[in-house]
This record gives structure tokens, sequence and C-alpha cells, in this order.
């Protein structure tokens, strides 16, 4: 790794963001895996036999899918912040498309959940299961809120690791 002087103070705030978020990210697609494991206790079959099952059935493969791609993702993103702290350059390259995706994602996991949930309130809004206007209202804003943060944090990101300071930590090197 560069020397900690030699590598720039939010080159290295990045980096380490972004191995946090990786591991809470592969946490939760390890634990969403072995949930979905788990039900093979529930069926009474082999795990072997419940992933063949699940693999060719399209409601839970696209699941498992998903979180295998997430953890390839982690891998990733582990391996360009470590490169990144090391000032190499194709790690700044990584981090920055990185950092896009992760803001599409945001974006459109936002907008899917608004729209479910929209729709499932205002189809079930008579039921007295559905919670009342002011917690889903609250739930509604506060998920806005949540995604307006990460989404600043992921433009200054970008906006620094495109700026000519980190451009410049990575060319020296």
């Amino acid at each position: 790794m560069a020397s900690p002087d030699s590598t720039p103070p939010l080159l290295r705030l990045i980096a380490w963001a972004a191995i946090a978020v990786s591991v809470m990210t592969a946490l939760e697609a390890g634990s969403d895996m072995l949930v979905r494991m788990s039900e093979a206790r529930v069926m009474h079959t082999s795990r072997a036999l419940w992933l063949v099952i699940n693999i060719f059935t399209t409601e839970r493969w696209g699941a498992m899918a998903f979180s295998v791609v997430q953890l390839m993702i982690v891998v990733a993103v582990v391996w360009a912040s470590i490169d990144l702290l090391r000032l190499r350059a194709w790690a700044r390259t990584a981090m920055e498309g990185f950092c896009w995706l992760y803001l599409v994602w945001t974006a459109l996991s936002e907008l899917w959940w608004l729209v479910t949930v929209v729709a499932m309130w205002l189809r079930n809004s008579d039921s007295p299961s559905t919670p009342g206007p002011v917690l889903f209202f609250y739930g509604v804003f506060s998920s806005v809120i949540q995604t307006v943060i990460y989404g600043i944090a992921l433009v200054f990101a970008l906006r620094y690791l495109r700026g000519p300071q980190a451009r410049a930590a990575v060319a020296e090197r």
C-alpha cells in the first residue's frame, strides 16, 4: 500500500467507506442465501436437491442469482478499494464505475419500492391490517431521505474521483 501520507485523505475515506459498505452488503447477501438454504429443512429435502430445484425455478432462482451477483460485486469493490489505497490508476476508474452502478441501482430500487408500496397501500387501504396514512407517509419520507443522502455521498465521491486531485494522486504512482 502507498504510505498514508501519500494517499489523499478523501481518497482514503472513499476506499474505506466502499469496503465498509461491501462488508455490510456481503452480510446481507450471505444471510439472504442462508435463509433460502434453510428452506430446505422445511421442505425435508437435501440442500443439494433444494439448490437444483431452485436454480431451475424462476422465482427463487432470481433471488439466489441476485445474492451471488451481489457477492461478486462485493469482491470486485473490495479489490478495487484496496488498490485505490495503493494508488493504482485502474482502481480509480473502477471505483468511479462502481459509484455510477450504485447510484443507478439506488435510484431504480427506490423507485421500484415506492411504486410497489404505494400500489399495495392504495389497493389495501381499507383493510384493518394496513398501516395508517401517517405510518405509510413516514416510511415513504424516510426512504426518500435515505436515498437522497446516499445520492449526495455518491455524487460527492464521483466528483472527487473524476477530479484533478484524485487523478494526480494515482498518476504519480
